[in-house]
Formats: structure tokens, C-alpha cells, sequence
């Protein structure tokens, strides 16, 4: 395996349909991310954006870490998970970026978005979540909150419907409350609670991740939770290189 996959230091891509894995059995154990947005586009006149698409990330450190100074990352029906965070995200001082989650499924053993920010004045991290879920971490023994915050929690502009919540993750911040991001409007029609989000079998080693061990079990409710009475998530029969395409 190789110690990173994608290193892209300014410029954009796209992964479509991948499954991307980080080394979880070699002795030596990786430092870098597997895919990592280096540098910024302050330049750019404007927002650079990143597409991963019907794609899973596994790593036993960072699966994904972006820098989004003036840059919007973008996961499409996606699964991300690892021994560590989900997805680290940074942003310079004075700078805005923007995060969407589309249908996806996080389910790292640490937090799964962890967000941090440069001195003041401080930058601005938008972030919309739509019928995804933040689903329970890969280690059993694991209880992690769902978001960490370091910088101050005022940098992120949050917004979310029709998510689920894994009750296996403390649900909030690490440091910070959980309701003052969510509060006012910012998060509709969420699922949380024992049932909320349940997996159909228990997760397996990291070295045995597929993606369909990330399928819901059909009688929770983030099964039946999207706009259309259907699941929300990844649609794992539609992720990596054999995806089975929508009817």
C-alpha cells in the first residue's frame, strides 16, 4: 500500500466510483491522510470544487483531509471511515469553505468530522448535510462525539435534514455543545435514538471492511427515513467499482 494515495496541492479532482484503502495490516503504520486538498485558492477569483462520488475511503489514519480556504468539498453517496476522524477539514484565517454531505455514511472510530481554524480573524466552514448518516464508530469499544471543533465553534455554519444519528456516538461536540450548532432551524426532520441508525450485521475487522458492511438494518429508522420513505446514507449496491446503477 502505499503511505498516500492523493496528495492535490491546490487544482480539483474527482473519485468516482473507488474504493480507496489505506494499509490496516502493514507494520508500518502510515502518517499521512489518503487523500488530502493541501494549499488554497485565495487566487482563484472563484470557489474550486472536489467531487467524491459513489466511492468508500478506509484508512487507519485520516481517510480525508481538506483544506478549504475559498474551495467546496463535495461526497455524493459515500462511505467514509478509518481508525481515526472521518474527515478533517481546515480553513485560514479570514476564509470561507463549504462542506456538503449528499447521501453519505461516517463511520470512523474517532469523530466524524473533525473541523479547525488559523488565528482571527477566523475563517468560516459552511456545512450542509442532507439524508446522511453519522454512523457508529468501527471500534466496538469506541464512543466518540460526532463533530470536534478546534478554534472556536462560531466558524462553523451548520445545516442538515433528514440525517441520522448512530446512538453509539455521544452526539455532540467534543469541547462544545451540540445544540448551540444545530439550534434555530439549523437541523430538520433528524433521526436519533436507539433505533436511529443500525447497522444489519456487526462490523468486522477493519482488514474485512466492504462496503456492505455498511448496510442499514431494514428495520431501523434511517432506513425509511429519505424524502421518498427510503434509505438514508450511502446506498451501498451503488458504491465502488461495481455499483449497480439506479433503475
Amino acid at each position: 500500500y502505499p503511505r498516500r494515495l492523493l496528495l492535490a496541492n491546490g487544482g480539483r479532482f474527482v473519485i468516482r466510483n473507488c474504493i480507496l484503502e489505506g494499509d490496516t495490516i502493514g507494520s508500518d503504520t502510515p502518517i499521512e491522510p489518503l487523500v488530502e486538498w493541501a494549499g488554497d485558492d485565495f487566487e482563484a477569483g472563484a470557489v474550486t470544487s472536489c467531487l467524491i462520488d459513489s466511492s468508500m475511503l478506509s484508512s487507519p489514519v485520516t481517510p480525508l483531509r481538506a483544506s478549504l480556504g475559498n474551495r467546496q468539498l463535495y461526497l455524493r453517496n459515500s462511505i467514509v471511515t478509518g481508525l481515526r476522524e472521518g474527515i478533517s477539514v481546515s480553513i485560514a484565517s479570514g476564509a470561507q469553505g463549504w462542506l456538503v454531505l449528499d447521501s453519505s455514511t461516517l463511520a470512523p472510530s474517532a469523530e466524524c468530522l473533525a473541523f479547525s481554524f488559523d488565528a482571527v480573524p477566523q475563517g468560516t466552514i459552511n456545512v450542509w448535510a442532507n439524508e446522511s448518516v453519522f454512523g457508529p464508530p468501527l471500534q466496538a469499544d469506541a464512543t466518540p462525539a460526532t463533530v470536534s471543533i478546534a478554534g472556536g465553534s462560531d466558524g462553523v455554519l451548520w445545516w442538515e435534514d433528514r440525517c441520522g444519528y448512530s446512538d453509539r456516538r455521544s452526539g455532540g461536540i467534543a469541547g462544545v455543545g451540540w445544540g448551540n450548532l444545530r439550534a434555530d432551524g439549523h437541523a430538520l426532520r433528524f433521526a436519533e435514538g436507539v433505533r436511529a441508525v443500525l447497522l444489519a450485521a456487526t462490523l468486522p475487522e477493519p482488514r474485512d471492511l466492504t462496503v456492505v458492511a455498511f448496510q442499514l438494518a431494514p428495520d431501523c429508522d434511517a432506513a425509511h427515513w429519505d424524502a421518498a420513505g427510503g434509505e438514508i446514507g450511502a446506498n451501498v449496491v451503488q458504491v465502488g467499482p461495481q455499483a449497480v446503477e439506479p433503475p
